[in-house]
């Protein structure tokens, strides 16, 4: 694999940025989705200690039964709730301290609309179903919607089902090989570490593993499995002498549990994953933090 002088850093964002914004969480998008298949007693009930992507399958499954609701008719709606999130000066800031790559696990174009009223599909492949090609052009960036975007809301990844099917792909990609051309389809794994500097097709994937990659505003939950994955697969990599990126996880420590992400963080640095504690009281702080943090990295 090719030598380089110094890794190139990339910002990993979820609803952190947004919730900056407004109040709007995902259990607030779960519940409006409830309600919308009238069956918000019966799931919201201990919803706090249910796994978000197994939530999603009680609300569908239930819809179903009952009204014979299809699963795109629900993302159809948890589009429609994600798009009424307003752009705020945070994605701004958030953008232009950013490398020229962002991958967010956001559905909305937020960060997009932060730098430019018009922003551009460039994906290198088209998808109907899964997100590794997913790209959208705002000015210099690329922000790679890694879980599906608004536009398309079959992409979005709700449910256990879909994640695992974008595990199913992810794999795929990183580590069978093409049938036809007998190699890897992913350019950083065949050696090329300025493969965003050709025409040759690449993923989100190749950038994740070739960059320094700073996650912020992501609870990285443990349903999160093809995250989990694919930090996995990168410290693999690494323990082979691949020259591979590092791992940042910028994180706070509620007082109600801490012990859930101490050790969470436990596990992640086993994993490689430098982790990085935001001792800020309120939101805010905590994005000056990690602002700071990631221009001094």
């Amino acid at each position: 694999m090719s030598t380089r002088q110094r890794a190139l850093r990339t910002i990993f964002v979820g609803n952190g940025v947004n919730r900056l914004a407004g109040p709007t969480s995902w259990q607030e998008v779960l519940c409006s989705l409830a309600t919308f298949v009238g069956k918000s007693d019966l799931i919201m009930e201990d919803i706090e200690v249910k796994p978000f992507t197994l939530v999603f399958e009680e609300v569908y499954f239930r819809a179903a039964r009952t009204h014979g609701t299809k699963e795109l008719h629900l993302k159809q709606e948890a589009a429609r709730l994600v798009s009424q999130i307003p752009s705020s000066s945070f994605h701004a800031e958030l953008v232009q301290a950013a490398g020229p790559h962002i991958l967010t696990t956001n559905y909305d174009y937020n960060l997009e609309r932060a730098l430019t009223a018009k922003h551009f599909d460039t994906s290198s492949q088209a998808e109907k179903t899964y997100s590794l090609y997913r790209r959208q052009s705002a000015g210099d960036h690329s922000v790679w919607h890694i879980h599906g975007e608004t536009s398309v809301p079959r992409s979005l990844a709700l449910g256990h089902n879909h994640y695992s099917g974008s595990l199913h792909h992810m794999r795929r990609y990183l580590v069978t090989k093409s049938k036809r051309s007998r190699r890897k389809a992913s350019p950083f794994l065949r050696g090329r570490f300025d493969f965003d500097k050709g025409s040759q097709p690449f993923s989100w994937l190749d950038v994740f593993l070739r960059d320094d990659v700073h996650i912020y505003g992501f609870s990285l939950d443990y349903t999160e499995i093809d995250i989990w994955w694919l930090i996995s697969f990168k410290e693999r990599l690494r323990l082979d002498g691949i020259s591979v990126g590092r791992t940042y996880f910028h994180h706070s420590v509620p007082r109600d549990n801490p012990k859930r992400v101490l050790a969470k963080t436990a596990i992640l640095r086993s994993f490689g994953v430098t982790t990085h504690k935001l001792d800020g009281l309120d939101h805010h702080t905590r994005f000056n933090q990690f602002l700071a943090y990631f221009r001094s990295h």
